[in-house]
């Protein structure tokens, strides 16, 4: 009886000493796991509703600002001069054909100015005409406008707005009388901008993918003005519906709502301006996908630190029981029991294992997204519109190769766009675009530290940073020497066309970088004068191809100055330089008809400034007939004898006024030289110098001497920031008869002479980098 009393104590207690270790040790564990999946629920919630609330502020944001230029633009068309003087006059069909082409000329100017696509109607109410920019001019009386009008009570000559399908209406409408202080009494402009304009408030196809749930617009009637799901666009919501009654009071709905047999949950914003509402919708069946897994992973961990703890507990408990146990050693075999053990080791390293890979797995999606963050900053960078803070902040976020106190730029640039595109089309020209974008960082990161990206197409530029002395910059140069090389090779060797790489000069600190980028263009433009796969550079370029290079880009300018200013014996003799210039320093032909094709190219591009085109003048296709000669003397008399007369005449019977082309021509000679002789340019144009003034600023807004001394100074500081150009030699290149007045000008434009202009920026660059 004793020892049948001995052994039951003995179980008793061993199992009481495990059983109050594995309750000790578990049941926090247990605790913290249940308390843990329930917090990141309760996160992924919260994580949905931000995201929701950022979307939509996005959205409203977008919308706002789509709203505000309109009406930006709106009044800018109601008040313009033009366009009253053709309300009050009457139709195109009943104005003078000069007038008509002002309007026109103003509706055309004010809807490429605008960031928005839109088109503009104009109605003449007192004439019963609607005038539009893309449709058949219609009788006001049979058309949606009355229609509009008729239902709508406007506050005096308040604008208001018509969403889309209010009307049978496929485009929203911002309403603006004309003139502006009429009650919609004389005349109306209408903006009309479509459904597909609309929809780019949600986002670009990036972001919309990347935000899997749908998004809506729906206006004060209940009708979905844009949607993400167009079958959605134009239908009203119906009463019967949950959405509805969301739309209706969003504080009302706790749960989700069904909506074509698919729970969402859902969440909006009230734009006041217009009481329209943003919805966003999230598929709980997402939400409860993420939940689950971040539950499964939270549970198995902890199930495997409950079976450690409980391995630790029995192992404790075994031990605590050895000196009982060896007394029990002694008990016959019939009274003892077995004891077992569980391996939560293993059980735990398949738990940390599994961790292991999915933090791999989150690693490698923040990698897979990093490019397109890089290449975005990348674009702001050469775009100049970041401060060096900003750029700072960004660069340590994404661990961008961006240190330095000085930084270059390569562009790489296909010789021929055209053999390109022909090689490769549709998805293959994406695919060959990154791999040379690829390619070309793979080679410099071998070198040097590098950030790539695609500026446009056939085209790829590099930032490249660099500290240090003179010393330094030469074995950089030297550098990148090595690199330009390669990869023209690597180009040739896999790819079916060639590349030309432009390397600038060192400019200081990161706004240096916008500097570099166009030093970098302006380079790559030498390719006409050295022919193609060639590395083009300031300091290895020969001096004389160079300054050759700089006489033919000034003598195109000054050919097009004044042949556009209907000086065509002034053209003529500085074509006939520019064809003695590139005599001597071209002696490939392909070279000299690429320099002919880009003043053809650059001729046209300025005819457009005037509203007409190469095209409008000759019926034949120059630039074939530009190929078709053999000789530089040919091309010289058939540009000098046939094109440019052709041109001069045609402007000279064009619609274009005198007056409007006396303006151009200062301001040609204003942005090419930074001076004007306006006595010279009146007397050309038979005006005075008064009148000639008067008409510039009406052009500008500006007095011309005020607008000359802005676009010197503008230019005086950037040679001041990103050369070494003595102030002396810059108030001459600006025309300023002593450094003197130059010094005076630039202190009263910036509030600093120039030498402590240029010493605090470069302070400023020194301690930014610190």
């Amino acid at each position: 009886m004793k020892r049948k009393r001995g052994w039951s104590a003995k179980v008793s207690f061993k199992r009481k000493l495990a059983l109050y270790s594995i309750t000790i040790s578990a049941v926090p564990v247990l605790l913290v796991g249940f308390l843990s999946s329930s917090i990141a629920s309760r996160s992924i919630q919260e994580e949905v509703d931000l995201n929701h609330q950022t979307l939509l502020k996005q959205v409203e944001y977008r919308l706002n600002h789509l709203m505000e230029n309109l009406g930006i633009h709106a009044v800018s068309i109601a008040t313009n001069v033009t366009v009253e003087r053709s309300v009050e006059s009457g139709p195109p069909d009943r104005n003078d054909v000069s007038q008509t082409m002002d309007m026109m000329e103003t509706l055309r100017k004010q809807v490429n100015f605008s960031p928005i696509r839109y088109d503009v109607t104009l109605i003449y109410k007192k004439f019963d005409h609607v005038y539009s920019s893309v449709h058949q001019s219609i009788p006001y009386s049979r058309s949606v406008y009355e229609t509009i009008m008729q239902n709508t009570q406007t506050n005096r000559n308040a604008p208001f707005v018509v969403t889309p399908n209010t009307f049978n209406n496929k485009e929203l409408m911002l309403f603006r009388p004309i003139p502006l202080h009429s009650y919609y009494t004389e005349g109306i402009v209408v903006l009309n901008v479509s459904i597909d304009e609309l929809s780019k408030v949600l986002g670009d196809s990036e972001e919309q993918e990347q935000y899997r749930g749908r998004m809506a617009v729906v206006d004060k009637d209940g009708r979905v003005m844009i949607s993400s799901n167009d079958k959605d666009i134009g239908a009203k919501l119906a009463s019967t519906t949950d959405l509805y009654q969301f739309w209706k009071n969003p504080q009302g709905f706790d749960g989700p709502i069904r909506i074509d047999g698919v729970a969402y949950h859902l969440s909006s914003l009230k734009l006041k301006t217009y009481d329209w509402t943003i919805i966003a919708m999230t598929p709980m069946a997402e939400l409860t996908q993420r939940s689950a897994a971040i539950k499964k992973v939270t549970w198995e961990i902890i199930g495997a630190i409950v079976a450690f703890w409980i391995l630790v507990a029995l192992t404790g408990s075994n031990r605590l029981y050895i000196p009982i146990e060896r007394m029990i050693k002694r008990v016959p075999e019939e009274y003892a029991g077995s004891m077992e053990g569980t391996d939560g080791l293993k059980m735990l390293e398949s738990v940390l294992n599994e961790t292991i890979r999915d933090n791999r797995h989150l690693r490698s999606r923040i990698h897979a997204d990093l490019p397109s963050l890089q290449e975005n900053l990348s674009r702001h960078l050469l775009w100049g519109d970041m401060t060096d803070a900003e750029i700072r902040n960004k660069r340590d976020q994404l661990g961008l190769p961006l240190h330095g106190s000085s930084f270059r730029v390569c562009l790489i640039t296909a010789d021929d766009f055209a053999v390109l595109t022909e090689n490769y089309q549709g998805k293959d020209q994406s695919l060959i675009q990154y791999a040379l974008r690829k390619m070309a960082e793979e080679i410099c990161e071998t070198v040097l530290p590098c950030l790539a990206l695609t500026t446009q197409p056939g085209q790829v530029a590099l930032i490249i940073g660099e500290s240090g002395g003179s010393e330094a910059q030469g074995e950089t140069e030297r550098k990148l020497g090595e690199i330009a090389a390669n990869i023209r090779l690597g180009t040739e060797q896999y790819f079916k066309f060639t590349v030309s790489v432009a390397v600038s000069r060192s400019y200081k600190n990161y706004y240096g970088i916008k500097q570099a980028y166009r030093e970098a263009t302006e380079l790559s433009a030498y390719r006409i004068l050295m022919g193609p796969n060639v590395t083009i550079t300031e300091q290895e370029t020969e001096r004389a191809i160079a300054q050759s290079g700089r006489e033919i880009v000034s003598l195109q300018k000054s050919i097009l100055t004044n042949l556009t200013g209907g000086s065509v014996e002034e053209a003529n003799g500085l074509l006939s330089k520019l064809a003695g210039r590139i005599g001597e320093s071209v002696a490939n032909p392909e070279t000299m008809f690429g320099i002919f094709d880009y003043l053809l190219v650059e001729l046209d591009s300025l005819l457009h400034e005037y509203g007409c085109e190469l095209r409008d003048i000759f019926a034949e296709d120059l630039h074939k007939k530009l190929h078709s000669l053999n000789t530089l003397s040919a091309v010289h008399d058939w540009l000098s004898s046939s094109v440019f007369p052709s041109v001069a005449a045609y402007l000279d019977t064009s619609q274009v006024s005198r007056q409007e082309k006396a303006v151009q021509y200062v301001l040609q000679h204003v942005h090419d030289g930074w001076d004007a002789d306006l006595q010279r340019i009146a007397r050309q144009y038979g005006m005075s110098v008064s009148h000639l003034s008067r008409l510039f600023k009406e052009k500008t807004g500006e007095h011309f001497s005020d607008y000359l001394i802005r676009e010197r100074m503008t230019k005086a500081q950037d040679w001041l920031l990103r050369t070494n150009m003595p102030v002396k030699e810059i108030a001459g290149r600006l025309h300023y008869s002593n450094v003197q007045n130059f010094n005076r000008t630039f202190k009263q434009y910036t509030g600093l002479p120039p030498g402590a202009f240029r010493k605090k920026a470069e302070e400023e660059g020194n301690g930014s980098e610190h």
